[in-house]
């Protein structure tokens, strides 16, 4: 019985382990919405600051950030100008200061308004 509750706690741990990331490892999330001419929080755990931010359209990358420091211990959110024209196919990419990447999912550029300097 003993054996099998320690059993039990050791892979109830090594599931934690598993499932919460390290510092080497970033995990960005694909923002729910995002339009056109709006601010667009992008956030992500994990990796080593600074950070590079780059907005990539068909695999090439049209816009990056460089230099941005962790917001808090545990998460980094970029207030990120989405001055990317409505209707097209974009993603994130995170880019840490060891090297370690992580990328969003790919998303639509939803319509807003007009009233920033669009780059595609």
């Amino acid at each position: 019985m003993h054996f099998l509750k320690s059993l039990g706690v050791g892979l109830v741990a090594a599931t934690l382990a598993f499932a919460l990331p390290s510092n080497d490892l970033i995990l960005v999330n694909t923002p729910p919405f995002v339009s056109q001419c709006d601010i667009t929080s992008i956030d992500w755990v994990g990796g080593q600051e600074p950070y590079v931010m780059a907005v990539l359209k068909d695999n090439r990358i049209r816009q990056w950030f460089s230099d941005i420091q962790q917001t808090n211990a545990n998460h980094t959110v970029y207030s990120w100008l989405t001055n990317i024209r409505a209707g097209q196919m974009v993603s994130i990419q995170i880019f840490d200061a060891l090297g370690a990447t992580a990328p969003t999912g790919n998303f639509v550029v939803q319509p807003g308004p007009n009233n920033c300097s669009l780059i595609i």
